[in-house]
């Protein structure tokens, strides 16, 4: 895996799995999947990730998660998703 142009330095041994979420040491959050996600059950773990991302994130600076701040993880997953989306799939959506 090469992430180093990104300022990541992590080897597959790091990731144990073939799914993971991590928040490093220096605050950036990464997002490992084996595959890029076809199916309803990738992408549902896709989201299962996600929500994982945006909990590190939002817990950094000091966001908990509760009702009066779900719309803050709500529009956070909905960015997240939407970004990799248009990654994984540019022509697919619009």
């Amino acid at each position: 895996m090469n992430l180093k142009k990104y300022g990541i330095n992590l080897s597959q041994k790091d990731i144990k799995g073939k799914y993971k979420s991590l928040f490093l040491n220096d605050n950036q959050t990464v997002l490992y999947m084996d595959i890029i996600p076809k199916t309803i059950d990738e992408l549902s773990i896709l989201q299962h990730e996600i929500f994982h991302c945006v909990m590190f994130i939002l817990d950094k600076i000091g966001i908990k998660l509760s009702y009066k701040t779900d719309e803050i993880y709500a529009y956070l997953i909905q960015y997240i998703t939407k970004q990799i989306y248009l990654k994984i799939s540019p022509t697919s959506f619009s």
